[in-house]
């Protein structure tokens, strides 16, 4: 047994005391998933300044905008060029 004055062991009497026990700790031990620092750290980002990670950064969120006026415009000049050509 462990010699720290703190603990003791519990007997008891019946299953239903022993439940309602087990009941009782996990009401105590119970810990909301959404006050934890992991769920906080999920849902925050943090800034980082390193170049490499700010050059991917500005070069996929150019590449996305540049890609998506290459296809507007493309579409616009096929609608022109058989517009010009009938």
């Amino acid at each position: 047994m462990c010699p720290c004055s703190m603990v003791h062991q519990l007997t008891f009497n019946s299953t239903k005391d022993l439940n309602e026990r087990i009941e009782q700790l996990k009401k105590i031990l119970k810990v909301e998933k959404n006050s934890t620092n992991a769920f906080y750290r999920t849902k925050v980002s943090i800034k980082d300044d390193r170049p490499s990670s700010t050059r991917v950064g500005y070069l996929l969120g150019y590449g996305v905008i540049a890609l998506w006026v290459t296809a507007i415009v493309s579409l616009d000049v096929l609608t022109f060029c058989r517009h010009v050509g009938s």
